[in-house]
């Protein structure tokens, strides 16, 4: 049984889906945005401008952070609705359990920068990263639509024979953008973040024409046969369940080390709520205790 905090959220973000009006993207990212600042800002917790590989990003610094390379956040927002400006709470509040600094790209998004345009920036950011800090190994978070991107990161550098990530985490990842799993249609009255609607619009506008399976852009399909260490975090009630469970499933038949957990009755990406609902503490906490983030 959800917590009483997490009730509360899910009948804020509810009404305010209800009260949305028309559903075209402006408007859908005005309320991205406005969820975004529920999440209260951490102490002891600094935020900056950066550039990596001529992309601008987020760069978060929690005050005593350990040396050594910073991880590499992917943000969520169905590629099309956030900046990296709106997760810099979420991500300041795990820097600050971590004492790691931590750089978010603020790629390009759809329509208007339609794939491959943020996994080539991604990817950029990546290698020079991995160049800035050449004996340390990385680490990836990828939430959501960010999750396609961390595990394109890893393909494009399997491809090009790079080195893998020591760690990717994937938070409610979205990973199949051909929308047929059946978690889509039997989560659709449990989910209360998600709706297969808009899912569908922000895949048409990422995609621009591109091939719903293309491997890079839904590595549900891709050949995963050598990927780095995984740890997947979903939600029993998210429409994007199932892109976690049979991704797990092919990556560990694959010989891939990979955990996954599903979070019983919670929707999609439920962790952004950290501070606010005690679902989401927990699970940035057992994100923060893994070893490989620590000493990443």
């Amino acid at each position: 049984m959800a917590s009483p905090e997490a009730e509360t959220v899910w009948q804020m973000i509810a009404g305010a889906r209800a009260a949305g009006g028309a559903s075209d993207l402006e408007r859908h990212r005005e309320l991205a945005v406005r969820g975004a600042d529920m999440i209260p800002a951490p102490d002891a917790v600094s935020y900056g401008p950066d550039v990596v590989a001529a992309v601008p990003a987020l760069r978060v610094e929690p005050e005593k952070a350990v040396a050594g390379a910073p991880i590499l956040w992917i943000h969520g927002g169905g590629f099309t609705l956030v900046r990296a400006h709106a997760f810099r709470h979420w991500v300041g509040h795990v820097a600050l359990e971590l004492h790691r600094s931590v750089i978010v790209p603020d790629y390009g998004l759809a329509p208007e920068y339609p794939f491959p345009v943020a996994l080539e920036e991604i990817v950029g950011v990546y290698r020079a990263l991995a160049a800035a800090h050449p004996d340390e190994p990385l680490a990836i978070v990828g939430a959501s639509a960010g999750g396609a991107l961390a595990v394109g990161v890893q393909l494009r550098q399997l491809h090009d024979g790079g080195q893998q990530p020591a760690l990717t985490v994937l938070v409610s990842p979205w990973l199949d953008l051909t929308l047929t799993n059946p978690s889509i249609s039997d989560n659709t009255d449990l989910d209360v973040v998600l709706d297969e609607a808009t899912l569908r619009r922000d895949a048409a506008a990422y995609l621009n024409g591109s091939e719903p399976m293309h491997p890079t852009a839904s590595p549900a399909h891709a050949d995963v046969s050598g990927l780095g260490p995984l740890l997947i975090m979903a939600s029993e009630y998210d429409l994007l369940l199932d892109d976690s469970v049979h991704f797990a499933r092919r990556c560990a038949a694959a010989g891939v080390d990979v955990g996954l957990e599903i979070a019983a009755g919670m929707p999609h990406c439920y962790q952004f709520f950290v501070t606010v609902m005690p679902e989401a503490n927990a699970a940035m906490s057992r994100l923060a205790g893994n070893r490989a983030l620590i000493i990443g």
